[in-house]
């Protein structure tokens, strides 16, 4: 909270943190995975939104909000900024094809997910499962995926920033297109 007090301030000198927007604040941060880039560049955004605003906004087209504040405001961005996806990209292009093409499925899991849930998901495409826990175990291990664990289960996510950046790899390599169909087609 106080990255995102300092940065609002830079961007908008009359800012406050005040009590009836502080939950909103923590809200917007933590739907921004509490990443220092995502927070410094919402709370630019200050200049021409109130926090409440974006908060709303998040809730309502979340992917299309932080993808606007992350992704898109990186284009533009310093080189010091450009690093966050840069990081992600460096990460993305040291994996196997397979292993770029689990972390590509995982993207179209909000939330958490289990092992079964991503089993299902690569089986309806035919991608079979064979080396799938195997595939995650290294994601893990490379901290592209987290473990999440929920009442005992095993669950694993993603961050949401490494997510949308999942789904703009997926959207790239067309897969996207074919998931759609193979779930489709399974319900």
């Amino acid at each position: 909270m106080t990255l995102f007090r300092q940065r609002a301030q830079v961007a908008r000198a009359d800012f406050e943190m005040k009590p009836a927007n502080e939950a909103v604040i923590v809200e917007i941060c933590e739907r921004l995975d509490r990443l220092p880039l995502a927070i410094e560049l919402a709370a630019a955004r200050i200049e021409s939104f109130s926090p409440q605003h974006l908060l709303t906004q998040m809730r309502k087209q979340p992917h299309a909000v932080i993808k606007h504040v992350i992704v898109d405001e990186l284009r533009n961005a310093s080189d010091r900024q450009r690093s966050l996806d840069n990081t992600i990209a460096w990460s993305y292009n040291l994996l196997s094809p397979r292993e770029k093409q689990v972390f590509r499925r995982l993207a179209v899991f909000a939330g958490s997910f289990s092992l079964e849930a991503l089993e299902a998901v690569c089986d309806a495409l035919g991608d079979g499962s064979l080396t799938l826990w195997k595939d995650l175990e290294s994601l893990l291990d490379k901290s592209l995926v987290r473990s999440a664990q929920q009442k005992g289960e095993g669950r694993f996510q993603l961050l949401e920033t490494i997510r949308e950046y999942g789904l703009e790899r997926l959207e790239v390599s067309r897969e996207r297109k074919l998931h759609v169909e193979s779930t489709l087609n399974t319900i």
